[in-house]
């Protein structure tokens, strides 16, 4: 089960905010304080546990020495997250809302005999051009199952929130942040959960340096 687990983090790298999210861009709320659980170079992760819940939700800071709009072209396409998102085997857009929104659908490919997970998410979009910083927050919408019906076999993600914070410090150099909350769902106890959170991630930030790279 331990194995297993470790590839249900696979959300865990997605878009997209507007204005209204500004407490969770600043931090600043009711949850516990960030805590630093592991550092690399560049790269910083923390954990804190989410309000009203005993489960964990993670921050990547990460410094990529490409430019924003660079990063943003691979945020903003959905059809190529199972390139580098750790264990997505299926992604796509569903609809585009409004020019900063889009409603996408992933699939987490899980070892049997776990079910596989899948998410619908609505992602928001905001650039501050006084703070040279862009701002992106998902969340999955009350009518996911009208967009996508559950499928036989796939445990559909219900509590999920991610944001991205992308701010421009120099040429070809940006400073990232992003959070993630992710309540897989089905019979995967708490404390397991918390204890691979950062794996999937991680894999997903590596691969996403990488095809950066290209």
């Amino acid at each position: 089960m331990k194995t297993l687990l470790k590839v249900f983090p696979i959300f865990f790298l997605f878009l997209v905010n507007g204005s209204d999210y500004a407490d969770e861009f600043n931090y600043s709320d009711e949850h516990e304080e960030w805590k630093l659980v592991q550092e690399k170079g560049n790269l910083k992760v923390y954990k804190r546990t989410r309000a009203g819940t005993s489960l964990k939700e993670l921050r990547i800071d990460y410094v990529f020495n490409v430019s924003s709009d660079k990063l943003k072209k691979e945020l903003d396409h959905a059809e190529g997250y199972t390139e580098w998102i750790y264990k997505c085997s299926e992604a796509r857009v569903l609809a585009n809302p409004a020019p900063d929104e889009i409603i996408y659908y992933t699939r987490a490919n899980v070892p049997s005999p776990v079910w596989d997970r899948d998410i619908v998410a609505h992602s928001f979009y905001r650039y501050d051009e006084a703070l040279k910083t862009h701002y992106y927050h998902s969340h999955v919408p009350e009518n996911d199952e009208e967009l996508v019906p559950i499928r036989k076999k796939i445990i559909r993600v219900k509590d999920y929130g991610s944001t991205w914070e992308i701010k421009e410090v120099g040429e070809n150099r940006i400073e990232t942040i992003n959070t993630v909350f992710m309540d897989p769902a089905g019979s995967i106890p708490n404390w397991m959960t918390n204890m691979t959170l950062a794996k999937g991630p991680l894999k997903s930030m590596e691969a996403l340096k990488e095809r950066l790279k290209k």
